[in-house]
């Protein structure tokens, strides 16, 4: 119930940010931030299964903030997909800047 509980919050919360998106009529909005928040949580949550069964065996080299790391990453290559320099302007850095702020809710609430 508690994982449930901890997807339900990343949603809700990268939804709340991407409201403001979907209001001012950008491409990503709530459905992409609230994903981007869920992804974010359920592989943080999926790395602290996968290291609890790996302490229960034994084996205590292994370090799950490294999934937190990639989903930095993952989240820097979609931002970057998402500026565009455009007729002398450049666009979308506050959409890209937005999901990494879903992202790290998602990460947050992932790791309770």
């Amino acid at each position: 119930m508690e994982l449930f509980i901890r997807l339900t919050v990343a949603v809700v919360l990268g939804a709340a940010v991407g409201l403001e998106r979907s209001l001012a009529g950008k491409v990503a909005g709530m459905r992409t931030y609230a994903l981007v928040s869920l992804g974010s949580a359920l592989f943080v949550i999926i790395a602290q299964a996968v290291t609890d069964q790996y302490v229960a065996a034994g084996l205590r080299n292994f370090d799950p903030l490294r999934v937190a790391s990639q989903v930095v990453v993952g989240i820097g290559f979609l931002g970057t997909g998402l500026i565009v320099f455009k007729e002398r302007t450049l666009r979308g850095r506050t959409t890209a800047a937005g999901l990494w702020v879903a992202a790290g809710l998602g990460l947050a609430v992932g790791y309770g």
